[in-house]
């Protein structure tokens, strides 16, 4: 009886600490809150943010009234067909933008990154239009980042 009390209270614990954690991350602020769900990215942008050297400061538009501001913490050639630059963003506070160039089966050059930070409900991804473009497209943070149970 005893030992069935103990696993009742753990298992209480337990639920009541996912909940917490449920509940906090649902408190979260917006900080895309004023954009658009989908905004079309300006390409040769973001290609140029590929080249932007480790250190330097950033002020560019990737669409329609959306700016970003920031310095560049790192740009890293991973391999011959693959290259980062990740940038803490100024204008959106704790945000970093992690933008990727790649070369894809059929050697074409591809784009993958997103805007994101912990702190915050939402986020952007850059994904491939059918056309060739790219667009950001507002994300819910939890839905890429999975928050570490302890």
């Amino acid at each position: 009886m005893k030992h069935q009390l103990h696993t009742l209270a753990i298992t209480l614990l337990l639920g009541l600490g996912c909940l917490g954690t449920a509940f906090a991350q649902q408190t979260k602020p917006k900080a895309f809150d004023n954009y658009a769900a989908e905004i079309s990215c300006n390409t040769p942008t973001l290609h140029a943010l590929i080249s932007a050297p480790t250190g330097s400061t950033i002020n560019v538009t990737l669409g329609a009234n959306f700016t970003i501001t920031g310095t560049v913490k790192a740009n890293l050639q991973k391999t011959d067909n693959l290259k980062t630059v990740l940038i803490q963003l100024t204008n959106f506070p704790s945000m970093l933008f992690s933008l990727s160039i790649f070369s894809d089966s059929y050697n074409t050059n591809r784009l993958v990154g997103r805007i994101l930070s912990t702190d915050y409900a939402d986020a952007y991804e850059i994904q491939l239009q059918p056309t060739g473009n790219y667009n950001l497209v507002k994300q819910v943070t939890n839905n890429i980042i999975q928050p570490c149970m302890q």
